[in-house]
């Protein structure tokens, strides 16, 4: 007698059975018909039938017990149905943490980015349904929480959840023992942290980890804002006031997200330059100006259309700010960037001459191939986000934020780039400071250049594909 072997995979609509001297009709994910001249028998692997689920991060699900319809007629077999369980992401919820896990897959036959395009690893989905892990310590206050909750919301709502996000925020005299326990099981680091210390010695944000160090096979990379407590361990948030403090957070945790939104479209490569000192995999050459520029613009613009729908801003009946200073509404706005025509009129200045070109954020005279390496980069933060503005402006938000980002795994940042701007980089490069040397040193930006509507009228970001 022949023998099937039969592989379900679910939610790819196939059904694969192999065996001599057969023929196979495909039929849906869970039921396919199989019809053959000779007498057939299935093998029975364990329980039931070989079984390999491919359904988010999932690939081996629970194999339960299969029904099999044999026809009492004849010999042949007319119908086989297999039914499996997938293994669900393990919920866990605590006072200290909502995290999704999914269960570990050390390799698959695919390609990496063929694997993490099944997960839907680079697909916006509604947090309920995402891989997103966040933690805390103790002891980190109450409103804090309560913040990166409503904001993290937010940011769900408008960019979409996206898997393999990690955030946990930490006091060192914390206990820290669930956050641990949770990190240990998804594997960062290996899976062997002993100790809160272990993890301060690492703290970046935004980083990394592959599940239990398993970096070969390319399809274990999360991303990891691993943040010791800001109040407590940030120059800059020890000397502001606390309101300036929660507003200066929801910006940085914007930023840092917007770098996962970044990286998930990379897939399995690296999002730098080819020789950046860190090292990567296949890098899609991706210039710093262009990734922590477009980083620094949309949580400005997110923060200006939601900002009177915070829970902070209705408490303390805040008024949106439009200029730095050294009142309550000016620390709000330089922690936020909200004066963004200020560093525009900042910029043109260096760039026409008149700049001091010794101290201060912008250094430069021109935008140049140096803004493609943070070592040698002159333009700072005014230029870097200008830069990505002026983008936005001659093309639109839309390819900014979205377009570019489609297709730059498979042809690399600077041919998407060019494919969607309709010149190089170092065209690009010429243009701009062109524009920005433009009349006088005096004239503010041109109408429309920093838009004032919506980010959902600016850019569909739950359209990217």
């Amino acid at each position: 007698m022949n023998k099937i072997r039969i592989v379900v995979i679910l939610n790819m609509l196939l059904v694969f059975a192999s065996a001599c001297d057969t023929t196979t009709n495909f039929g849906s994910a869970d039921n396919g018909n199989i019809e053959s001249s000779d007498a057939v028998t299935i093998e029975v692997l364990e329980r039931a039938v070989t079984i390999e689920v491919l359904e988010r991060n999932e690939v081996l699900g629970e194999i339960v017990e299969p029904t099999i319809s044999v026809s009492t007629e004849t010999p042949t077999i007319t119908s086989v149905t297999v039914e499996a369980t997938i293994a669900p992401n393990k919920i866990w919820i605590t006072t200290n943490v909502n995290c999704s896990i999914s269960t570990y897959v050390e390799t698959t036959s695919l390609t990496p980015k063929e694997y993490l395009t099944s997960i839907g690893r680079n697909k916006p989905k509604p947090v309920s349904e995402a891989e997103i892990c966040i933690l805390f310590s103790d002891n980190i206050p109450e409103q804090m929480r309560e913040d990166h909750t409503e904001f993290h919301q937010i940011l769900f709502d408008t960019l979409g959840a996206y898997d393999r996000y990690v955030h946990f925020i930490y006091n060192l005299d914390g206990n820290n023992d669930e956050a641990i326990a949770v990190l240990n099981e998804l594997g960062a680091f290996g899976g062997n942290i002993s100790s809160i210390d272990e993890l301060y010695e690492r703290n970046t944000c935004l980083g990394g980890f592959a599940r239990f160090n398993n970096h070969n096979s390319k399809i274990n990379l999360y991303r990891f804002c691993n943040q010791p407590n800001p109040l407590r361990h940030i120059d800059r948030y020890l000397d502001r006031p606390e309101i300036v403090n929660r507003y200066g957070l929801m910006h940085g945790w914007a930023h840092e997200y917007f770098h996962h939104y970044q990286n998930s479209h990379s897939f399995e490569r690296d999002l730098g330059m080819d020789f950046d000192s860190g090292g990567g995999y296949k890098h899609i050459n991706t210039p710093p100006w262009f990734a922590e520029g477009s980083a620094n613009l949309f949580p400005t613009y997110l923060l200006r259309n939601v900002f009177y729908d915070l829970t902070v801003t209705k408490d303390h009946d805040i008024t949106y700010p439009t200029t730095t200073g050294r009142d309550i509404d000016g620390q709000i706005c330089q922690a936020i960037l909200c004066n963004l025509e200020g560093m525009y009129k900042d910029l043109k200045k260096h760039m026409m001459g008149l700049g001091n070109y010794e101290s201060g954020d912008v250094k430069c005279r021109e935008f140049s191939a140096l803004e493609e390496s943070r070592d040698t980069g002159l333009c700072g933060v005014a230029g870097w986000t200008t830069a990505n503005a002026y983008l936005a402006y001659i093309t639109s938000y839309e390819i900014l934020f979205v377009d570019i980002y489609e297709e730059m795994w498979k042809i690399g940042f600077p041919a998407s780039f060019e494919k969607h701007v309709r010149m190089t980089i170092d065209e690009f490069y010429i243009q701009f400071t062109e524009f920005m040397r433009e009349g006088s040193v005096d004239n503010p930006p041109p109408p429309g250049f920093f838009p004032d509507k919506p980010l959902f009228e600016l850019a569909d970001f739950w359209s990217i594909d």
